[in-house]
């Protein structure tokens, strides 16, 4: 019988740049398409939008890569929650098809996300995982931020 692996990981990079070419005035449309309209009031609220804005859509496509192992989730089911008072972004999967069967729903699936920009680069990690599974998140999204900087910085 094949092992059910309990947990995904995805991983996203997007250029500041490519968004700035598409303002948001001019792309209302594939910006609300895209986001949240809280992600949206987010990124808005900062002087310069764009950093965030793409570091808010690679981290939904990380979340959407992680997540797929699991079941079906859209872009625009994905939210990028960043009202904590950690600081830390938090993952709400607002409508999610579980396709194994060891899921019975989304409060079963435990999912991180982490942000990394540098220059015009946005990175995101994320880690789906299901609920009891002997790992932690915070500490494995720490490693893999660690691992990933060394591709951006290899001679450090």
């Amino acid at each position: 019988m094949p092992t059910i692996r309990k947990w995904n990981i995805g991983v996203d990079v997007v250029s500041v740049s490519r968004l700035r070419k598409h303002p948001v005035e001019l792309h209302r449309q594939f910006y609300r398409k895209v986001f949240h309209p809280m992600e949206l009031k987010y990124c808005m609220g900062y002087a310069d939008p764009y950093p965030h804005l793409a570091g808010t859509f690679a981290a939904k496509e990380a979340v959407f890569k992680a997540v797929n192992l699991f079941g079906q989730a859209r872009l625009q089911n994905i939210m990028i929650d960043r009202s904590s008072a950690s600081g830390q972004p938090d993952v709400k999967l607002l409508q999610f098809h579980p396709k194994s069967s060891l899921l019975e729903g989304v409060n079963d699936l435990e999912v991180s996300v982490s942000i990394s920009h540098d220059g015009d680069v946005a990175l995101a990690f994320s880690l789906a995982l299901i609920k009891g599974t002997q790992l932690s998140t915070r500490e494995i999204l720490k490693h893999a931020t660690i691992a990933a900087s060394s591709l951006f910085f290899p001679f450090q």
